[in-house]
């Protein structure tokens, strides 16, 4: 006899078939009801954490801004700081970011001092869910490193050590150039000898030394004094019979141009190839000098050149003399002081010495600073200093409460103390 199948709200008989699709279909519609229902509980748990979050982090920053205007941040050895949200409130802080569902929140927070760090722990009241008493249950236990947490809280404890001071060799000294290419900035520059990785406070410490250099300024003297000579002029000037070929001098270089010069016997004229130099301002080229062709970059500023905008460009320097009437004055060569012979100075007849070397003395004094001119450059010289602790004096690090009476002194005694070092440990732990 062949099995009757359920029936309908009809009577009529479901096949067993149907029936199966039919329980699969409802279990698909009830389990994306049920996926949907988590979906939106999670999306309204996150923003809901997204909201509480912003509250925190906004009271964390302005609890800070309103420590560092009022000078109250502390320092490695002061307490924590606690503030109150109504003196923000209070001071115009917290304005905006620190409010659940048009209600003003309250709290507390306390800033602690973390080697150079701050770390704010916020407890947020009278916040709705936001509140830290709905938000978390408890303390985590204490630990040694930083947890990556919303709200974090610090225990400092302290202990102390015998502190030696140590200096190394000094490095050689260094011109301005030299630094300005490669300077020191850093204790591990292999110009430095390698000290101990134990090493503490590591400090470069300089010293600088002047080094002086010189050129003697020189003139031509002349023994006769005939006043009948010219001004310097590279054509004979009218009324003067003479050229004084020994006064012979040359010009300054001319500025580049794209006009040839004029060929002359006493010109010497250069050419180059000459470009545009420019820098962008936005998509603005700016040009040097209004578009002057020049064979190189001016200077650190127009450092682009159009390569196909080039021209021959040409620049000159003149040779000229002092022309006279009558006797020859009779010159000397260059030299910086008059003789007995030669007693007149023509003040037109100018050149320079080389540069002395470097010394760290100064060669300039009374007897020849009416010719002598001085250059000065100031090089530096380094080393490092830097403590080795011994290990640590008490056997446990304590709270500041303790530390005077586990060691006979306090904390600021010890740190004014050259033989001796505070050592700061951190724990730490989190609201979960």
């Amino acid at each position: 006899m062949e099995q009757q199948g359920y029936v309908d709200e009809h009577g009529e008989v479901i096949k067993s078939k149907d029936y199966r699709k039919k329980l699969i279909f409802i279990g698909i519609g009830v389990g994306l009801i049920i996926i949907l229902t988590i979906i939106i509980m999670i999306a309204v748990n996150i923003s809901r954490n997204k909201k509480c979050n912003s509250i925190e982090d906004s009271f964390a920053d302005e609890v800070l801004k309103y420590a560092e205007d009022n000078d109250l941040l502390p320092d490695a050895l002061s307490e924590s700081v606690e503030i109150n949200a109504s003196d923000l409130l209070d001071n115009g802080y917290l304005q905006e970011g620190f409010t659940f569902d048009e209600q003003t929140c309250g709290g507390k927070a306390k800033i602690t001092y973390v080697d150079g760090e701050y770390v704010v722990t916020v407890d947020v009241t009278n916040c709705d869910r936001c509140s830290a008493s709905s938000r978390y249950s408890e303390w985590s236990d204490w630990q040694e490193k930083l947890p990556n947490k919303q709200i974090v809280d610090v225990e400092v404890r302290y202990n102390y050590v015998e502190k030696t001071t140590n200096y190394t060799e000094w490095t050689n000294y260094y011109t301005p150039k030299q630094l300005t290419n490669n300077p020191i900035t850093d204790y591990t520059d292999d110009r430095f000898v390698t000290i101990s990785k134990d090493a503490k406070n590591i400090e470069i410490v300089s010293e600088n030394l002047t080094y002086y250099r010189y050129r003697d300024k020189r003139w031509k003297f002349y023994r006769n004094n005939n006043a009948d000579y010219s001004d310097f002029s590279s054509v004979q000037p009218s009324g003067y019979a003479n050229k004084d070929t020994s006064t012979s001098r040359t010009t300054e270089w001319s500025e580049w141009s794209v006009n040839a010069p004029e060929e002359a016997s006493y010109r010497r004229i250069e050419t180059k190839t000459g470009y545009r130099w420019y820098y962008e301002e936005g998509k603005e080229k700016i040009y040097y000098n209004g578009g002057q062709y020049l064979p190189e970059a001016p200077d650190d500023k127009y450092t682009e050149r159009d390569k196909d905008d080039k021209a021959t460009i040409y620049r000159y320097r003149d040779t000229e003399w002092r022309w006279y009437n009558g006797e020859k004055r009779g010159y000397s060569s260059f030299m910086s002081e008059a003789t007995s012979t030669y007693k007149y100075k023509d003040e037109g007849l100018v050149s320079y010495s080389n540069y002395s070397s470097w010394s760290t003395t100064s060669k300039v004094d009374s007897s020849n600073d009416n010719y002598r001119e001085e250059e000065t450059e100031i090089r530096t010289r380094y080393r490092l200093k830097y403590d080795l602790y011994s290990y640590n004096l008490l056997s446990e690090s304590v709270l500041k409460e303790g530390f005077a009476s586990a060691t006979g002194m306090s904390l600021e005694e010890v740190l004014n103390n050259s033989s001796y070092a505070v050592v700061f440990e951190y724990r730490y732990r989190y609201k979960k």
